[in-house]
This record gives C-alpha cells, sequence and structure tokens, in this order.
C-alpha cells in the first residue's frame, strides 16, 4: 500500500500497556508509532510498605490508581490476604483485566458499573460507585498509586469520615524523546493522516513536552482522541486544533478511529 493513504495513531501510554490495542490498530490497516508519554520509576521499598501489607486484611477498601499500581503491588505481595468483605476498586476494564491476573477476589468495583450508559472512568465516578454499593461508608481505605496525581476520592472519603493510607510504589516522569521514537514518529506523519491517542491530563502534557518543536508543531495539526473531557481541556490548552473524545476502553478507541479516519 502507498505511504501517502495510510492512516497514523501515535499511542502514548506507559510500555506494555499498550500492546493489544497496538495489534489491533495494525491489523485494521493503521500505521502506529508507540511513543510512552510516561516513565514509571519503581521506588525502593520501605519498612514502612511492609508494616503496611502485615495489616492487609484491616481495610476495607483497597483502591489501586492504575495498571502500573496493581503489577508493582503484586510483585511485592503476590500472595495478598484482603478482608473477604473488602472491595477493590479500579479504574477501567484493562486494570480490571490485569488486577484479574493476580487475584481471584470477589468484590471488584469499577465506576458506573451498575449502570447501562457510558461513564466517566474517573474519581468522581468512582465515588458514586462506591457510595451506592456501600451506603455506610468504609472505616479504612488503602490507596495504592504513584506519587503525585489527583486525591479527589481520598478527600471526599476522608470528609465522609474513613481513614484513608497511601502506599505510594512508583513515580512518573516525563521521558525525553529518544532518537527512535522521534523516527517512529515521522514514520507516522509521513502519510495523509495521523491521530495522538491521549488518555491523561498528564500524559498529554509530558507529551507536549516531549515533541516541542516541528514534530509537536505537525502532530498538532492533526486530530488528538482523547477519553475525558478533562483530558480535552487540556489538549485544547496544549495546542490541538481538533479533539475528539470517546468514552475509554479499547473497543471504544477502535469505533472512534474508525469513524474518523479516512478510508485506508
Amino acid at each position: 500500500m502507498n505511504g501517502l493513504h495510510r492512516r497514523g495513531v501515535v499511542i502514548t501510554r506507559p510500555a506494555g500497556q499498550a500492546d493489544a490495542l497496538i495489534a489491533r490498530l495494525q491489523r485494521a490497516d493503521f500505521a502506529v508509532a508507540h511513543v510512552p508519554a510516561f516513565e514509571i520509576v519503581p521506588l525502593p521499598p520501605s519498612p514502612r510498605w511492609s508494616a503496611m501489607l502485615d495489616r492487609l486484611d484491616r481495610f476495607d477498601l483497597v483502591h489501586f490508581a492504575s495498571a502500573n499500581a496493581i503489577e508493582r503491588f503484586f510483585a511485592l505481595a503476590p500472595h495478598a490476604a484482603f478482608a473477604p468483605d473488602a472491595c477493590l476498586a479500579v479504574m477501567g476494564p484493562a486494570s480490571r483485566a490485569v488486577l484479574a491476573q493476580h487475584t481471584s477476589h470477589a468484590i471488584v468495583v469499577t465506576p458506573g458499573q451498575e449502570r447501562d450508559d457510558d461513564v466517566n472512568l474517573d474519581s468522581e465516578a468512582m465515588l458514586v460507585t462506591l457510595r451506592r454499593l456501600r451506603p455506610q461508608g468504609f472505616r479504612l481505605a488503602l490507596f495504592v498509586k504513584g506519587e503525585g496525581g489527583r486525591n479527589v476520592l481520598q478527600g471526599a472519603l476522608r470528609a465522609a469520615g474513613s481513614l484513608t493510607e497511601e502506599l505510594v510504589l512508583y513515580e512518573r516522569r516525563c521521558p525525553r524523546l529518544s532518537a527512535e521514537h522521534a523516527k517512529a514518529l515521522e514514520r507516522v506523519l509521513d502519510g495523509a493522516w495521523c491521530c495522538t491517542l491521549l488518555t491523561s491530563s498528564e500524559g498529554a502534557t509530558h507529551f507536549a513536552t516531549m515533541t516541542a518543536g516541528s514534530i509537536g508543531a505537525r502532530l498538532m495539526s492533526f486530530p488528538a482522541l482523547v477519553t475525558h473531557e478533562r483530558v480535552a481541556q487540556v489538549a485544547t490548552r496544549l495546542g490541538w486544533q481538533h479533539v475528539e473524545q470517546c468514552v475509554p476502553g479499547d473497543d471504544a478507541v477502535m469505533l472512534k478511529l474508525e469513524s474518523i479516519a479516512p478510508s485506508p
């Protein structure tokens, strides 16, 4: 096929979290560049972590901020023993699938799971779901996460009387654009159309920093596809001229890309 007629997609998810989507895109005749907008750096273990894991069965809510949080947690505690009635909360289907690889715990919660309509996969939606599931609230909640991030859910639970603790296992850094990744971006930009998939506000900001200059300007002349209104606002502020939005999840991303991309 002539390269000028190819559809290009730039994936900015962290390494190891885009393989299935990339394979689907390639089968659908998209040219793909995977340029992670996060460098995930594990933090060294501390005695505090061990003490927290030793009393894991006291928490009636354990919230995992991301697939990275899940993987890092179970690397430390492969035989984690949660309280039988504890809720394990994750933000979306991808994290839920990762969690299922490590535990068969009975109560796993994702935002909006009790509804049939589309819902944002964010802290606000998670809070609504948790309140419907446990109207009496939670006594002690553990947040497994990286450094920084939004603390909306923690703050709301504390305001409702819950005690919360954090298990911070990694930090997220903005990587430099490598020569290999720059070449990958040039390849997808050589086609007639290109779209950048942005799935977090922080990732969008990192990616704009990484690609500042001519590559970034070319990318921003094509659409960005985002999975939350908050990311759409950040992408617009950063300079993307056209921003499309869909609900989170690989199925929704594929459908949206097929609807906005030119024919192969």
